[in-house]
């Protein structure tokens, strides 16, 4: 199963949207059942994703390390809020490492891009990831 990129329908719905990403269902569906408790701190990401039938697993921030085959919730600094934290997921499945960003398609949004490709150049918005903190390794 390849995970289908979602844009983030408002400025601050990034988990949200990458959560919808990995479940595979609209974004409007997981702003409305978690975003607001997520915001208030009242539900976390790995519970939210238990209640739907899978398996996250916090990790050590210590641990950068991405496996082959998984798919990871990772908190990377922002590209459009001085200072700001942003999700993104990653999916290392099918022998490639896929960054998908929920700021992608987001009208004047920074973006990480989707491969590093070191020999292309960046588009406009886009930049290469290169610093992150594993929040979540989930399994299906």
């Amino acid at each position: 199963m390849s995970i289908s990129h979602q844009t983030q329908p408002t400025p601050d719905s990034c988990m949200s949207t990458c959560l919808a990403m990995i479940l595979d269902v609209p974004a409007s569906q997981v702003i409305d059942e978690f975003h607001e408790r997520y915001k208030s701190n009242y539900k976390r990401a790995s519970a939210y994703l238990q209640e739907k039938g899978l398996c996250p697993s916090p990790r050590n921030v210590e641990d950068r390390q991405l496996w082959s085959d998984r798919v990871y919730l990772l908190a990377v600094p922002s590209l459009n809020i001085d200072g700001g934290m942003h999700s993104v997921v990653a999916d290392t499945r099918n022998d490639e490492t896929r960054i998908l960003d929920p700021n992608r398609g987001r009208e004047g949004r920074r973006y990480y891009r989707e491969q590093h490709k070191p020999k292309e150049p960046l588009g406009e918005l886009e930049s290469d990831l290169n610093g992150w903190v594993i929040e979540l390794e989930v399994w299906f």
